[in-house]
């Protein structure tokens, strides 16, 4: 072989394992973005299920608690109090809804349905609280039953 040849061959040699490295820098850099990604979802996804816990646990000690000031305080809650209970159950719900957009699996339709179910009994006992004829013990067996289910439904999301 020539000197030519030779020199030949080492070049393209040079450019084949150069392309090569450059393919598997790029595919490595797309993959390493994607991994990153994914990696934020999944931080972000858990952020949420963290601040959905803490802000259901919140609104349930808050109806334990009133519920308990009625039947002792006999007081009312003024109607912007039963608002803001209100649209904190919408913002958890919009919560709820958000985690759904970061995962893709069937267990967010379980933590769906099981809040939708909660959610009316919820409504239902800050709606009805100033009314002297609501039993607001009459749901609370159920109203329990069903917070119990999206905590639960709530840590299968997680995992």
């Amino acid at each position: 072989m020539s000197l030519r040849e030779r020199l030949t061959l080492s070049i393209i040699t040079i450019l084949i394992l150069f392309s090569i490295n450059v393919g598997t820098d790029s595919w490595s850099n797309s993959t390493r973005k994607a991994n990153m990604i994914q990696l934020q979802e999944s931080v972000s996804g858990q952020l949420l299920a963290f601040t959905i816990r803490q802000n259901l646990e919140d609104l349930h000690k808050a109806i334990l608690l009133l519920s308990s000031l009625r039947s002792t305080l006999q007081e009312n809650l003024t109607p912007q109090e039963i608002a803001q209970a209100l649209s904190e159950l919408s913002a958890l719900q919009a919560d709820i809804q958000q985690l759904g957009t970061l995962s893709n699996d069937s267990t967010h339709q379980n933590l769906h349905d099981s809040f939708i179910d909660l959610t009316p009994l919820w409504k239902n006992f800050y709606r009805r609280y100033n009314d002297s004829r609501y039993d607001h013990y009459e749901e609370s067996d159920i109203r329990e039953l069903l917070y119990r289910q999206v905590l639960n439904d709530l840590e299968a999301q997680k995992k």
